[in-house]
């Protein structure tokens, strides 16, 4: 018996024919490749100015806060409630009161972070810290 030869359907031709050779690369154009520039407006906090705590675990957590907001921050839409927004929050926090504190303060910052949340500017502070002043 002689091998019979695949049916090929009419409506795949198309289909078939459209599919890059093996090897090629498919590209997506220049507009994909294109990073929104969103305006960043920076608040001056008091807690800048403070004494910043500089250690290994510090050093960790801001390096892995700079990454989210270079490559993964761009990719969401910008919805902030508050000012600072949470990743300089905890950026701040961080600086001022350390690794345990600051991921407490940066926890709780992020609880408060939803539609039924308040807004406006919101440095971090201890509990029971009163407010920073403004400059």
């Amino acid at each position: 018996m002689a091998a019979a030869a695949p049916l090929v359907s009419a409506s795949l031709l198309p289909v078939l024919a459209a599919r890059p050779l093996a090897g090629s690369t498919v590209s997506f154009g220049a507009s994909c490749k294109r990073r929104r520039n969103i305006p960043v407006w920076r608040v001056h906090c008091a807690a800048d100015e403070a004494e910043e705590i500089n250690d290994l675990g510090v050093n960790v957590a801001l390096s892995m806060l700079k990454f989210y907001k270079r490559e993964i921050s761009p990719l969401l839409p910008s919805s902030c409630r508050y000012v600072p927004t949470c990743s300089e929050y905890s950026m701040q926090a961080y600086k001022r009161y350390g690794v345990v504190k600051g991921t407490i303060l940066t926890g709780w910052r992020l609880c408060r972070c939803n539609p039924l949340g308040g807004y406006g500017y919101d440095p971090p502070r201890w509990f029971g810290e009163e407010d920073l002043p403004l400059q």
